[in-house]
């Protein structure tokens, strides 16, 4: 994620003639690629092979599919200040996000069988305690940054 946006500042023409000559077509194999991969990783569980290659191939293809969200022409979001609305709610709490993704899988995947209701249960309560953390946890420190700020004055 941070070299796609390192990437999508520095190199934005660069980013979009590779995007741009992307069919469309590939939208729908980018994520059924990334439910197979994340299935066979679920399955392999800990195998060290597993968390090299698969792993790093569901990153790169949901770094993909981000860019194609937002930079295919053909896919044409509501946006705001060109960003797609949703991925600045979920960039508000990313924090939490990264912070409980992994605590939530592990419990959805010691109580239920189904992966799919495991994926579904874990990344809809990861969001929902995500917002949760950020609303009472991090924006009431949020609001003390303020006061900590260094105002620089002319000399």
């Amino acid at each position: 994620g941070c070299i796609l946006g390192a990437i999508s500042i520095h190199y934005t023409s660069l980013l979009e003639k590779v995007i741009h000559r992307l069919p469309i077509i590939l939208l729908p194999f980018i994520i059924l690629a990334i439910f197979m991969l994340s299935s066979i990783d679920f399955y392999l569980e800990n195998i060290y092979l597993s968390a090299i290659i698969v792993r790093q191939a569901i990153t790169l293809l949901f770094a993909l599919l981000i860019a194609m969200v937002c930079f295919h022409p053909k896919i044409s979001l509501p946006t705001t200040n060109n960003a797609v609305v949703w991925l600045n709610k979920l960039g508000k709490i990313s924090f939490g996000l990264y912070i409980y993704h992994d605590l939530t899988i592990m419990f959805f995947a010691n109580y239920l069988d189904n992966l799919a209701l495991i994926v579904v249960s874990s990344m809809t309560s990861t969001v929902l305690i995500s917002w949760a953390s950020y609303r009472y946890l991090e924006q009431p420190f949020l609001r003390y940054k303020k006061r900590f700020e260094v105002v620089r004055t002319r000399e």
